[in-house]
C-alpha cells in the first residue's frame, strides 16, 4: 500500500510524498540540537562553578558561546531549509 500524505495549505490540499522522510529528518536535527544545547548548559555550569576569576569566567563563557553558535549553525540552517520544503 502506497503512503499518500496530504497537507492542507490554505484552502487547497497539496500532495507531498516525501513528508514522512522530511519529518524524520527534522526530528533528527532537533534531537541533535537538543544534545548540543544540553552539552552547552553542562559546560556553562562547570565554568560558573569552577573558575573564580571573573575575567577568566567571562573569557571562557565568550569562547563557549562562540563555539556553541558555530556547532548549531549548520543544523539550524538545514532545519530552516527543511521547514521551507514543508
Amino acid at each position: 500500500m502506497q503512503n499518500t500524505n496530504i497537507a492542507l495549505s490554505g484552502k487547497s490540499a497539496e500532495y507531498r510524498p516525501n513528508a514522512p522522510k522530511t519529518q524524520v529528518m527534522i526530528w533528527q536535527i532537533v534531537r541533535t540540537l537538543s544534545e548540543i544545547d544540553a552539552e552547552y548548559y553542562l559546560q556553562v555550569s562547570d565554568i560558573e562553578g569552577g573558575a573564580t576569576d571573573a575575567d577568566l569566567k567571562a573569557h571562557l563563557m565568550q569562547k563557549l558561546r562562540a563555539s556553541h553558535r558555530a556547532r548549531r549553525q549548520a543544523y539550524v540552517h538545514q532545519l530552516e531549509e527543511l521547514r521551507q520544503q514543508r
